[in-house]
């Protein structure tokens, strides 16, 4: 379709809704089962290193950020996410001009699971804990871990589906050992959102 075409059919299709010969569709049918789903990812040069003192290198390029620790350390690594809290959608419209008793609705959004994305030089360099934060609060807790090596979309599955109430936060507890690699290149993390009407 040529660039005019488009913008012919942008001109005609609102005069055609306007005079009912095209109908409008501002909402879902009221039988419909309203549901929504959205995947949300930030770039491993987004994290938030809590005690960048415990490091000897921190280095972010393009495709990672490279760390690399202090022999014997611990440290967190937070990852913050652009988070989805309340889809609205229409509902209503029954009338002929498809604009009478319009009903905003909402539905918080639902965090279903996490991923992390990394590498790291060897059995010294390892995630130990994934923590996940919605605000202040702490919604679950993956600890005891021993992630070293290529993990590439590492999924955490979260009990219950929480409600999401504010912003997301993804944490890493790492560990760094005597001997080895103690390098981490971190490529991203990621989470999956969805919202459904009860």
């Amino acid at each position: 379709m040529t660039r005019r075409m488009k913008w012919i059919v942008l001109a005609i299709v609102p005069l055609l809704m306007i005079a009912g010969i095209v109908p409008l569709a501002l909402a879902p049918p009221v039988d419909a089962d309203v549901s929504g789903f959205l995947a949300v990812w930030m770039h491993g040069t987004g994290v938030r290193i809590e005690s960048p003192e415990r490091l000897n290198q921190v280095v972010y390029r393009a495709f990672h950020a490279r760390i690399s620790g202090i022999p014997n350390t611990g440290n967190w690594l937070h990852f913050p996410i652009t988070t989805p809290v309340v889809e609205g959608y229409r509902s209503g419209g029954s009338g002929s001009s498809g604009f009478s008793a319009v009903v905003m609705n909402y539905r918080r959004y639902r965090l279903e699971k996490v991923f992390v994305s990394f590498r790291s030089g060897s059995v010294d360099a390892r995630v130990t804990s994934v923590h996940v934060y919605d605000g202040a609060t702490r919604i679950a807790a993956f600890d005891d871990l021993n992630l070293y090596g290529e993990q590439l979309m590492r999924e955490f599955v979260l009990p219950g589906s929480p409600e999401v109430q504010q912003g997301v936060c993804i944490s890493l507890g790492v560990e760094f050992g005597a001997s080895g690699q103690r390098w981490m290149e971190l490529q991203s993390v990621g989470a999956d959102f969805y919202y459904q009407e009860d």
